[in-house]
């Protein structure tokens, strides 16, 4: 293991070269150097095959341990081995950041050892069928071989060769897409999805941000067809905590902090930005449609309906039903009523500025006004 013996052919058959390299006593960014220049590049999903294979006793002998703990008393069980126990019913589906975090959680130096020569043996073979394996073979003979070489971590060994590890164009740190958020919710906690935020250089925010919770409101402003001119004016005049307020009159969650679920998303769609979850994937479906709506209803021409006069307030009196020192209030009230109406439907036909809504407003409470005052003078007088 670490000693790796090839022979590849180039133009005659006769033509072999034979060569005996010890990968993991040359620094990491040496090798890197030769990779990029002959463009060679090494699936995920290979890396992640070593790593399970390699670490899976290790969880079969741990999940024993837990299984038999909890049968034998329920209350020896601690938060973190009932957390831990959850992980371990799915080992054989976690993503390459989780193995390189168990790889760490067990501590084992020999278990690293035999994990970067059995790499290196899977990559030659991976090799093999590269374009310029001769050349890139060559180079790497020429390369430097220490017995002094700082020992690496699993996780920090494996982070050097980033650049040049690639995933599927639908997976992210090997999990479909269509499943991510789901898998780490379920098999992570949300200290290491913070982490696996910056395995991937993304910085998770602890909280939402006044703009974030602002987007929220709008885009389910739109998704119900409320969304307007004047929930525009209050939603950039709004504190964050108003902000909040208005979510919660609409019956939508307005806690401020972050959720794992939210991280997951925010670093898919950072790290790369043609992969998005699916949870990400409904969010952008829905914005579409609530667009595609929204220009739909600004292209339908507005057909005017005829405005309703108001009423004149002076008929307070119905002529020949009362005598002529009776009022009768009733009716008069109900005209008022009706005007306010009248002001209010006309305030809502159309988009009017917040000056002509003022005036509106100011003319109903007039007319309010007088129409009481001359109630009084009439009682007075009677």
């Amino acid at each position: 293991m670490g000693k790796i013996i090839y022979n590849t052919e180039k133009g005659c058959k006769d033509m072999k070269i034979r060569r005996t390299i010890k990968f993991t006593k040359i620094a990491p960014e040496k090798l890197l150097e030769i990779f990029k220049k002959h463009q060679v590049t090494f699936p995920r999903s290979l890396r992640i095959k070593v790593l399970a294979e390699l670490i899976e006793p290790k969880y079969i002998e741990e999940k024993a341990k837990l299984i038999s703990q909890e049968k034998e008393s329920v209350n020896s069980m601690s938060i973190n081995d009932y957390i831990r126990l959850s992980r371990l019913n799915q080992y054989n589906k976690l993503s390459e950041f989780q193995l390189e975090n168990d790889y760490g959680y067990y501590n084992d130096a020999n278990l690293n050892k035999v994990y970067f020569s059995t790499l290196w043996d899977e990559f030659v073979k991976h090799l093999e069928n590269h374009p310029y394996v001769v050349e890139v073979f060559k180079d790497l003979e020429l390369l430097n071989q220490t017995e002094d070489l700082v020992e690496f971590n699993v996780y920090k060994y494996n982070l050097a060769f980033s650049s040049i590890i690639t995933d599927e164009d639908d997976y992210f740190d090997g999990i479909h897409l269509g499943e991510s958020v789901k898998h780490f919710d379920a098999s992570s906690v949300a200290n290491e999805i913070k982490k696996l935020g910056e395995k991937y250089d993304i910085e998770i925010p602890k909280y939402w941000t006044k703009l974030d919770m602002q987007a929220k409101l709008r885009r389910e402003l739109k998704i119900r067809k409320m969304y307007n001119d004047d929930y525009e004016e209050k939603i950039q005049a709004a504190s964050k905590k108003v902000v909040c307020s208005m979510l919660d009159d609409l019956k939508v969650d307005s806690k401020m902090h972050i959720t794992k679920s939210d991280m997951i998303n925010i670093i898919i769609k950072n790290v790369d930005k043609n992969k998005i979850s699916e949870i990400s994937l409904k969010e952008m479906a829905e914005e579409s449609e609530i667009e595609e709506t929204t220009a739909k209803i600004e292209e339908t021409p507005v057909v005017e309906e005829p405005k309703p006069e108001i009423l004149a307030v002076e008929n307070v009196v119905k002529s020949g039903a009362l005598n002529d020192n009776q009022i009768d209030y009733t009716y008069l009230l109900q005209q008022i009523i009706d005007n306010q109406e009248i002001i209010m439907e006309r305030s809502i036909a159309k988009k009017t500025t917040m000056l002509e809504r003022v005036f509106n407003y100011i003319v109903a409470l007039l007319i309010i006004l007088v129409v009481i005052l001359w109630v009084v003078f009439a009682i007075l007088t009677f």
